[in-house]
């Protein structure tokens, strides 16, 4: 198990899988930047002190082993409570026999979210299948030149072939 990876805080599920799991881990502070200028900060931040990353290497199982991820002592009972709040939910708005105007209000709501999914997933959103790579290595690059920078190397600002893992 290696250390988290920095991530970006996005509009879309895709986006905050990692934000949610260094959340569980109590990492999310440190970890999850919420633009892309944070991004590179913590980028910086992280590879100026190599020590701290090897010390949260040496921890990194025992504290997810202890976190609510991995404790089903503590999950199943929330995820019951959830089931039981759905349930007390459904029951109280009538289930099945839920008035017109809560069927419209419900269907409204779904139509407004189906619109803003659309618009996040239309090209240059960040979540469309087909954006292109170059954003992406545009932060990573600006966050390496910026780590090299900080830490006074000379492949400040370069990325090789190696790090380059779209083909």
């Amino acid at each position: 198990m290696g250390v988290p990876v920095i991530t970006l805080r996005g509009g879309c599920h895709a986006h905050n899988v990692s934000c949610s799991l260094l959340s569980a881990v109590g990492l999310a502070d440190q970890w999850v930047a919420r633009d892309q200028e944070q991004y590179v900060q913590l980028a910086v931040q992280h590879a100026s002190n190599i020590p701290a990353l090897q010390q949260l290497r040496q921890q990194l199982r025992q504290q997810m082993a202890t976190s609510q991820l991995c404790d089903a002592k503590i999950f199943v009972p929330q995820l019951e409570d959830t089931y039981s709040s759905l349930w007390q939910r459904w029951v109280t708005e009538g289930g099945r026999k839920r008035p017109i105007q809560g069927l419209l209000q419900q269907q409204q709501e779904q139509q407004r979210i189906g619109q803003q999914v659309q618009q996040q997933q239309q090209p240059g959103s960040a979540c469309h299948a087909e954006q292109p790579m170059q954003q992406a290595l545009q932060v990573h690059a600006a966050a390496a030149a910026a780590a090299a920078a900080a830490a006074g190397s000379p492949a400040a600002g370069r990325i090789t072939d190696a790090d380059d893992n779209t083909g």
